[in-house]
């Protein structure tokens, strides 16, 4: 088996507890979403995400030769990715308890790594899957993670709507606190 292949199947295994130990199941909290533009946006992510995740990893497997030191650093980045995601899920609480949208949080997080970003499952998320592209710079890879950031940035303004009814005022003042997904910018 090619290092490629290897690198590939890492990056598959890797992004299987991140559909699976979601906080919320997709299908089951769509219909409780208050607008159609938030199960758009939803659906949109997951779509996104998962082209992303899939062309990656068959890009990737497909390599003939791949280079070492790239190889390790986008797997490390990789790794950055699904740390950061675990992180952040582990503080919203039990990996198999999930909740529907309409639920608000047991209690506002705003340490660790919510400390440093208000979507830091997004955040995660996005850098997972740049990492394949960063060792494999192909275009189609490039439109795929820019949709997934345009998702995933339309879903944490939507989300942050809900959070933000759901927490009053704590909320308010956590947002002018911590930035949305990129760390001391947005």
């Amino acid at each position: 088996m090619s290092w490629s292949v290897l690198l590939a199947l890492a990056y598959t295994a890797g992004w299987i507890p991140l559909f699976a130990l979601r906080a919320e199941t997709v299908y089951e909290s769509l219909p409780h979403y208050d607008s159609r533009r938030e199960r758009i946006s939803v659906v949109s992510s997951v779509l996104s995400m998962s082209s992303q995740v899939t062309l990656s990893c068959v890009t990737v497997g497909n390599l003939d030769v791949i280079p070492v030191v790239p190889a390790v650093v986008s797997f490390l980045i990789f790794s950055v990715g699904l740390g950061i995601w675990f992180w952040g899920r582990f503080q919203i609480g039990p990996l198999f308890t999930r909740r529907l949208p309409e639920e608000a949080p047991r209690r506002l997080q705003t340490q660790g790594v919510f400390g440093i970003v208000r979507h830091p499952l997004f955040l995660g998320m996005l850098i997972a899957a740049l990492a394949p592209l960063l060792l494999v710079p192909r275009l189609y890879l490039g439109v795929t993670f820019a949709a997934c950031c345009v998702a995933l940035s339309i879903q944490a303004v939507l989300e942050e709507k809900r959070l933000l009814l759901q927490l009053g005022a704590e909320y308010e003042t956590y947002c002018r606190k911590v930035k949305r997904l990129v760390p001391g910018i947005w």
